[in-house]
């Protein structure tokens, strides 16, 4: 009996030398692996800063074709111009960062060839490919 308990006692103190050096351990990779994320969500939305610098939905004239969706930006600023596939694909999943919410599909500036382009979708995330004679949303950035 006094060899089971001096068994048990050795195991315990194994344990309790081992388990937080064992926890620390998940700790710091879980705190590692946040620390990657975060950095990498901070460094596609800081050069989008600089792009959309106020600029947001058009009010009057919300939606076109995507071969006007240009002059509607130009229209509203010189400086502005409509985003490529990629550049609204990364706005779109970091709209909360940056507090937009367009409704529905978004003309970028991406062609497929001379009768399709690629729309993004404000509800799923999806790239479409559109006709480009469609009517959508209009998103403008700066240049």
């Amino acid at each position: 009996m006094a060899e089971i308990l001096l068994s048990l006692t050795i195991i315990g103190v194994v344990a309790a030398i081992t388990l937080p050096s064992l926890t620390g351990n998940i700790n710091e990779r879980t705190w590692n692996t946040q620390r990657k994320a975060l950095y990498a969500r901070f460094s596609q939305a800081l050069p989008l800063m600089d792009a959309l610098n106020g600029y947001g939905t058009l009010k009057e004239e919300s939606s076109s074709k995507q071969q006007d969706a240009g002059k509607l930006c130009l229209a509203q600023d010189t400086e502005s111009r409509v985003p490529n596939r990629e550049e609204l694909s990364s706005i779109f999943y970091n709209r909360v960062m940056f507090n937009i919410a367009p409704s529905g599909y978004v003309w970028t500036s991406s062609v497929i060839d001379s009768s399709r382009g690629w729309t993004q979708s404000f509800f799923t995330g999806r790239a479409m490919k559109s006709d480009r004679n469609g009517e959508y949303e209009v998103w403008c950035v700066k240049r």
